[in-house]
């Protein structure tokens, strides 16, 4: 799924900074991805298999630090296990983009959507940390900042000012 690794002459540049990945999936644990988004018309999860070859080496490892490209909790807090994961999709349009889904599973253990969030631009990387009860959403590996996932009368929201910290 790896489409590039950037512009030519960008190989100084961090490896999570010039990842491209190609969306190709129909669905994301099994929802159809226009169930997830009406415009989209393919996705795909980042699994670190998709991860370049330099995101292996040590000190580069998403493993080395707090992110991860899913999580599993229970962010609404009512017994059901959700999962947090992040990917890349491509629109009927054709534009491109990176996504944060939230799915909570069922009684029949299937997921269902409960949120998602699209950052239209690149197909990079981006990643997630769960802290204090609240998923975070990084799209850098050594940044301070990120967006904060906040459940709010039942509905997820994206704060874009969640917070300036290491992750």
């Amino acid at each position: 799924m790896l489409l590039g690794a950037g512009p030519v002459g960008a190989e100084s540049e961090a490896w999570w900074l010039r990842a491209t990945f190609e969306p190709r999936g129909l669905e994301v644990l099994g929802i159809p991805v226009r169930a997830i988004d009406s415009e989209w018309i393919a996705a795909s999860p980042l699994t670190p298999d998709e991860l370049p070859p330099d995101a292996r080496e040590p000190g580069f490892r998403i493993e080395d630090t707090e992110l991860r490209l899913s999580i599993d909790g229970d962010f609404e807090r009512d017994g059901k296990t959700d999962k947090a994961l992040v990917g890349v999709y491509r629109t009927r349009s054709g534009a491109v983009g990176r996504f944060l889904l939230i799915a909570s599973e069922n009684f029949d253990g299937a997921w269902e959507k409960r949120a998602v969030f699209s950052d239209p631009g690149s197909p990079g990387f981006s990643a997630l940390t769960y802290r204090g009860g609240e998923v975070q959403w990084w799209d850098c590996m050594l940044c301070g900042s990120y967006q904060a996932v906040v459940l709010q009368g039942g509905t997820f929201k994206l704060d874009p000012f969640g917070g300036n910290v290491s992750p």
